[in-house]
């Protein structure tokens, strides 16, 4: 793993969404992965008192990737599958990819999965076609 997000820098960029797929079964613990540039000291710094429970982040961050990867069936367990065999972000298959694009995002997708699947395949074929006139 070569890159790491601090809890108020997720987004659900495609890189945090596998990010955080990498490490969902510690996030589901309730626990928060390390930043490996630290100094060493795995200790949590607990300067200002907070209204939340250290492990509440974690586990909204599990319980939310869970729920985006529940829409996709089939498509999220083999994404799920492919990142916990180490498969690099350029090498997964295409199944896995729509699943990681579905996932991604600020918010969920109001749209259901196979319905997103169908108006990415249109706008593809448009795309060409405006290309293949002209």
């Amino acid at each position: 793993m070569d890159r790491w997000y601090s809890p108020r820098e997720i987004i659900f960029s495609r890189d945090q969404v596998l990010f955080l797929l990498e490490n969902l079964t510690l996030l589901r613990k309730g626990e928060y992965p390390p930043d490996p540039a630290n100094s060493g000291y795995t200790g949590n710094d607990r300067g200002s008192i907070s209204t939340h429970a250290p492990f509440e982040t974690p586990c909204q961050f599990a319980a939310e990737i869970d729920s985006r990867l529940d829409v996709t069936n089939l498509y999220g367990k083999l994404l799920l599958a492919e990142i916990n065999a180490g498969v690099p972000l350029w090498e997964l298959s295409k199944e896995s990819r729509l699943a990681l694009n579905y996932c991604s995002g600020w918010r969920r997708r109001r749209m259901s999965f196979s319905d997103w699947k169908r108006t990415k395949l249109y706008r593809q074929r448009l795309s060409t076609k405006r290309y293949a006139l002209s």
